[in-house]
């Protein structure tokens, strides 16, 4: 990489995101299990944290910036336009739940709803941004944004003053486990990418056999959206393909729900479905010796959605 390109994976100082707080949920003999919870971020979700690296970073000629979201990364990049002075037109799957809706509009976005799923919203606000009237501002596909995820990990080595022996990221678009892959080189951590098992196309996507998988028979259940994502960046694939101490897991809706009543129950973190992700691979994995760190991504969701996880209700 030339000396431009790699300014641009390291992590900027963002004095405007909040460092989350790290808590140990159990300890059981020498082993220990870690949240690192962005749902106190103030978005209430990761994504704040791209999107200011990648305002910080590009010029906005018009000073309009757009995107497609499922919620979380509009959120973020409505407050962050709003801190630079740009407008956000943002456009999102209808099925969005209105919790995320409402929070989009509620940081400044002007919500355009579109028919179908992620990839369809990411059609129109790329045509708008060919147009010129906008810059886009990727939800994860861009090293200016995984550049803002990485101050996750680097706040994790810094609380527990080193690495972790391993680190369970999400797998949406690929954007936090990139983050975790590059700011955990060079250390024995061990980093866990999981995906929802209904579309598990990672290593699919990596190997080049597939662009991106068919729609599941069923939608995803509500709140599992942020990583119930069909293709992955190009970017991010190329972070993922190249990474030396990686593997994959995949869990069920069922495994997540699990997992977000545990740490409402003993942590009060109110957490959306596949924020909960991390957590449920954790816990399929049992006891492990020394020190792991889950990643819960957000706590953007619905009363309504929560209240029947917690009651354990079909979901």
């Amino acid at each position: 990489m030339n000396a431009a390109t790699q300014a641009r994976f390291v992590p900027i100082q963002l004095t405007q995101a909040t460092k989350t707080p790290l808590r140990r949920l159990r300890q059981v003999g020498k082993s220990s299990l870690w949240i690192k919870d962005e749902t106190q971020q103030i978005s209430g979700a990761f994504k704040f944290r791209g999107s200011m690296s990648f305002l910080s970073r590009q010029a906005v000629p018009t000073g309009v910036v757009t995107t497609a979201s499922t919620g979380n990364h509009a959120t973020g990049l409505s407050l962050a336009a709003r801190e630079f002075g740009y407008e956000a037109r943002i456009f999102v799957p209808e099925a969005t739940p209105e919790a995320k809706q409402s929070r989009i509009r509620e940081a400044g976005g002007k919500i355009t709803l579109v028919k179908g799923d992620y990839e369809m919203a990411l059609a129109q606000a790329t045509q708008l941004a060919g147009s010129g009237a906008a810059t886009l501002v990727p939800s994860y596909d861009h090293p200016d944004i995984v550049a803002g995820n990485r101050g996750i990990f680097s706040e994790i080595q810094s609380t527990l003053r080193q690495a972790p022996t391993r680190i369970y990221a999400p797998i949406g678009g690929g954007g936090v486990i990139s983050g975790a892959i590059l700011e955990m080189a060079g250390t024995n951590a061990q980093i866990i990418g999981v995906e929802f098992d209904e579309f598990a196309r990672t290593h699919a996507i990596v190997s080049k056999k597939i662009g991106e998988i068919a729609p599941p028979a069923r939608p995803a259940p509500a709140s599992v959206e942020g990583i119930a994502i069909r293709s992955l960046g190009g970017h991010t694939s190329s972070i993922i393909g190249a990474a030396q101490n990686l593997k994959l897991a995949a869990v069920s809706a069922e495994q997540m729900a699990k997992a977000c009543r545990l740490i409402w129950q003993q942590m009060g973190i109110k957490a959306e479905l596949g924020a909960c992700a991390t957590v449920a691979a954790a816990l399929a994995d049992g006891d492990q010796p020394g020190t792991t760190v889950c990643v819960v991504t957000g706590g953007n969701i619905g009363g309504d959605v929560f209240n029947a996880i917690q009651n354990n209700d079909n979901i």
